[in-house]
Order: C-alpha cells, then structure tokens, then sequence
C-alpha cells in the first residue's frame, strides 16, 4: 500500500477532529442531561402557592387540630401566657419537618363548624429551592411566615373563648383521620397534633362532671366507644394540653387526663403517644 499524499493526510486529520469533536459534543450533552436529571431528583418542582412537589410526592403528614370551643364556663379560662407558649411549640414543630413534608392547620368550632376543611396548608420547601424552575422560590422564612397570621387567629380565638355549647373532642379526632389524612400515597409518617384542654363535653358525656378511667369509659360509654373508634396504626400523636383555669382543680386532673388520652388512642392504634402540659 503506498504512501498517502499529504492532501489526503490533511483529509484524513480533518475527519478525524470533525469525529472527536462529535464525540466530546455527545458526551458534553450526557453529562449536561445527568447533572441536570441529578438537580430535578434532588430539588424537584414545587407548586408556588402550596410548596408542595408538583409530583405529588410528600415525606411526612403532619396536622394541628386546633380546639376553640373555649370552656363550659361563661369567662375564658385561658392565658396570654399559653398563647405564647403554644407558638414557642409551634416554631419548634415547623424546625422539626423535615423538606416536602405536608403541615395541616385545623380547627375544632361547634359555632362555625367548617367540616374541618384546612385553615391554613402548605408542604415544607427545601432550604434551597431549585434554581432550574424559579429565581426566587418557596423559602424556609416565608413557609413559617404563612402560618403565623392564621395560628395567631385561632389562638386569640382561644383566649377569648367561652360558653361554647360543647366541645366534642373525640368526635373531631376520628373525623380528622379522614379529613387531614386523606387516603392515597400516605407517607409513613402521620403526626395528628391536638392544641385544647381535652376536656370533653357533649350530651353523651361530659368530663366536667368526671374524666373516667378508659376502662371504665369502655364499659360505661360502649356504645359511643364504637362509634367513635378510627384506624390510627401507624399514627403518632401529640397532645398540646391546655391548662383549665375554670376548674377548681390542681393540675392532678391533668394527669388524669393524659392517662386517658394515652390509652384512648393507642387503643385506636395509635403508634406514639406524647402529652406536653402547656405553660401558662
């Protein structure tokens, strides 16, 4: 074979580099797509009014379940002093979720009973938001900002509580399981959060008069035990109790009140159980 001649090595050269320079263009194009499917997995796109993942995907459900019924009594039997401590909790609870978690606000008002539709919900945003969908997106900062006008509402609700006609505690919880925790892609996580004095009163049963043993609520109140009774396995619960200054009691009926609580939902399944006597 003879020796090419210098135009057809310069032929040959230009193909060459014409080939290379396609296979830096393709490889430069798949490192361009991997980083950037790598930046969509890690900071997907988020809804701008709810900062939720617009995947639908959410990490854990968290709901607060605010009670504003005040007391059976005619004067509020609440403190600014629990107000306070409440959105010290509240901080606390919004620190704790963890990104592209779903945080529920719900109240609990027999005079304007809204079928415990969501007064506030938003799902909790990375701390940085993906640039590759907006300059500017859903930041830690404005997440917790969005709750502070509708939680300082209800809980001047709460202050100025008084006389409601009844507080059905424990019918509000069942109906929270469907409410706040709609079936479908339920995370494994469920935190259901309860702000209120727990004290129960309603036609069936009142507290006021005695905060039964379980067992005894169980064999006296069989009946209302059964319809009241929902599927929390797998749920963790915190109960924010509210100190009753109504009561011509110590705070021993707070512990009695736990007791109950305690067992009531783990008897539903509950996973978890914390009650946090709140200051004030």
């Amino acid at each position: 074979m003879g020796t090419k001649s210098p135009r057809q090595q310069r032929k040959d050269q230009t193909r060459i580099k014409a080939a290379l320079a396609a296979l830096f263009a393709v490889g430069g194009a798949v490192v361009v797509g991997v980083l950037y499917f790598q930046a969509v997995e890690e900071n997907p796109s988020l809804d701008p009014d709810t900062f939720c993942r617009q995947d639908g995907v959410v990490t854990e459900y968290w709901a607060v379940l605010i009670d504003t019924t005040g007391t059976s009594g005619q004067e509020s039997a609440f403190t600014e002093a629990q107000k306070i401590s409440v959105k010290g909790h509240f901080e606390k609870l919004t620190a704790e979720l963890p990104p592209y978690s779903r945080l529920t606000i719900h109240e609990l008002n027999t005079a304007a009973n809204s079928g415990l539709e969501p007064v506030k919900e938003l799902c909790k945003p990375p701390d940085k938001p993906n640039p590759l969908y907006t300059a500017v997106g859903p930041t830690i900062a404005r997440f917790e900002e969005e709750f502070q006008r509708p939680l300082s509402v209800l809980l001047d609700q709460i202050v100025g509580a008084s006389g409601a006609p009844r507080s059905p505690i424990m019918e509000t919880i069942r109906d929270m399981r469907v409410r706040a925790f709609p079936p479908g892609r339920i995370p494994e996580r469920k935190v259901l959060v309860v702000i209120s004095d727990l004290m129960e009163y309603t036609d069936e049963i009142n507290f006021y008069d005695a905060i039964p043993r379980f067992v005894t609520f169980q064999d006296e109140y069989a009946a209302l035990s059964n319809r009241l009774s929902a599927d929390f396995r797998d749920f963790e619960f915190r109960f924010w109790m509210l100190r009753n200054h109504d009561l011509n009691r110590g705070r021993e009926y707070m512990d009695d009140l736990a007791v109950f609580w305690n067992a009531y939902v783990k008897d539903q399944g509950a996973d978890r159980v914390n009650t946090t006597k709140v200051d004030g």
